[in-house]
């Protein structure tokens, strides 16, 4: 029985790995990654601080939230932008071949 399922779908034998995304596609998306928090805290903290009766300046925003970018940016960027495996590229093609 297992001869039969396995000539009539051979693409059951080896599952195809996926195939890493696009080098400029995972910049956005670290850069989406550490843009959108670092603005959505800096928003925050500047209601916060309107809450205690104290407003900041947009120089001060701006620095908090370019702050927090380039913190996300640097433990986010090692994360998301390290290459794919390099045996889930070629056994992608494989899969593909058959």
């Amino acid at each position: 029985m297992r001869i039969a399922t396995t000539t009539a779908i051979p693409s059951l034998e080896r599952p195809a790995r996926r195939v890493g995304r696009p080098f400029a596609v995972r910049l956005a998306g670290v850069a989406v990654a550490s843009f959108l928090p670092a603005v959505f805290w800096a928003f925050a903290i500047d209601l916060i601080a309107m809450w205690f009766g104290h407003g900041l300046s947009a120089m001060t925003l701006s620095v908090i939230g370019g702050t927090i970018a380039v913190f996300l940016f640097a433990v986010c960027a090692p994360l998301m932008l390290r290459s794919p495996e390099p045996n889930a590229r070629l056994e992608a093609d494989e899969a593909l071949l058959d």
